[in-house]
């Protein structure tokens, strides 16, 4: 198991709107890029993500009940060697299982941005980025279809204590999106860069 964890602090604020009057927001979520920050201190200092999101019918979201009772967001985990470095590792191979799906790209001197997760796979057995994909729960504890929108901080735990022993100075940037219950993708956000020195 990683080493590194990630974990998401639910900021579910009274920007999670269910409005009276329908804004007309699509089905499918939709999200923005906010910020990104160092959070914490010392030695537990984490990247922390946030996102403005809306969705028309409020289905964003996986509680327990969901990985237990609906086969398609059950965890299927599989033993795969990295072809890279020869290192074997379980991982979890069902695209469904988690619903905000980051990925993390990096330059070091030159303007170039390229995947961090092939850079640190070829340097170490340890897969450090597997989980950084998560599930946030639901927002609509409702159950009642309502359009909901507000703002969601993903803390990434561990990442940035790791690069910053692991590079002298590199600079970060992110792609995310997240996936509602029924399987709608949002749009892609790319953050803003991040000097990690």
């Amino acid at each position: 198991m990683n080493m590194l964890q990630s974990r998401l602090i639910i900021v579910i604020l009274c920007g999670l709107t269910a409005c009276r009057k329908d804004p007309g927001f699509p089905v499918s979520p939709t999200i923005s890029f906010k910020k990104i920050e160092v959070a914490g201190s010392g030695t537990s200092q984490n990247l922390r993500l946030i996102l403005y999101f809306t969705d028309g019918d409020g289905d964003i979201g996986l509680n327990q009940q969901d990985y237990t009772d609906n086969v398609i967001f059950m965890p299927k985990y599989e033993r795969v060697e990295n072809p890279k470095s020869g290192c074997e590792d379980t991982v979890q191979t069902n695209p469904n299982f988690n619903n905000i799906e980051i990925d993390f790209f990096y330059k070091l001197k030159d303007t170039t941005f390229y995947p961090l997760g092939d850079t640190l796979d070829a340097l170490t057995c340890e897969n450090v980025l597997a989980s950084y994909n998560g599930r946030f729960p639901r927002l609509n504890t409702d159950n009642v279809a309502q359009p909901l929108s507000g703002d969601l901080s993903y803390d990434i735990v561990g990442i940035y204590t790791f690069l910053k022993k692991t590079f002298k100075k590199i600079t970060i940037k992110l792609k995310v999106k997240i996936k509602d219950r029924n399987l709608n993708v949002s749009n892609t956000v790319t953050t803003d860069t991040l000097l990690i020195l």
